[in-house]
């Protein structure tokens, strides 16, 4: 196992290495991103997509390598997205993107984000939500306990509000509003210096 200094001179080493030359840029659409599944090899990944990547990140040898490959596509409006693909000793581990359009993603409000609780299986959650979401992130092999999912879902009331959802092994760990309620909250200064 690497250690923490180690891994950060690995990262640090890979970026004075990225910022000193031209990169490539190598491109992936919303549909390939979602069509890679954890257990494949970077031949696979290469296949599909038409091109190896970027490789922003890499340690160790053998069935412990570690590998972060990066690839760019067309976002939300004017912006890039970034997909980052995980691989531990050649097979992908995990995969995170931002930026790909969300307009599939599903709509919540806040009555129904205050419903949810944490240790809700993820079918339960999806049932009141009536889909997915968009899945911004997965690591580990599904079907598993440690099988994290992160998914994102948009406010009913504003595009701007976001709502994350971290399942792990299908159970709802945690849950995160920004945006969603927009409620305003008075507070006196008695109650104030009481806290």
């Amino acid at each position: 196992m690497l250690k923490f200094g180690a891994f950060l001179l690995v990262i640090l080493s890979t970026s004075i290495h990225q910022c000193g030359s031209a990169p490539t840029v190598y491109t992936i659409t919303n549909q390939q991103y979602g069509a890679i599944q954890t257990g494949w090899t970077r031949a696979q990944v290469t296949k599909l997509v038409g091109s190896p990547g970027n490789v922003v990140s890499q340690a160790g040898t053998g069935s412990t390598s570690f590998m972060i490959i990066e690839y760019t596509g067309i976002g939300a409006g004017v912006s890039n997205a970034i997909a980052a693909i995980g691989f531990i000793g050649g097979a992908v581990v995990s995969k995170s993107e931002v930026g790909f359009d969300t307009t599939t993603a599903g709509k919540i409000n806040i009555q129904q984000y205050n419903t949810i609780q944490i240790g809700w299986n993820q079918s339960k959650v999806l049932q009141l939500l009536g889909g997915n979401g968009n899945i911004v992130s997965q690591a580990g092999k599904p079907g598993t306990s440690s099988y994290v999912v992160t998914a994102q879902y948009t406010g009913s009331q504003s595009s701007f509000a976001i709502v994350s959802f971290v399942f792990i092994g299908g159970i709802l760990n945690r849950k995160s509003q920004i945006g969603l309620d927009t409620g305003i909250y008075t507070i006196t200064k008695q109650q104030y210096t009481a806290i």
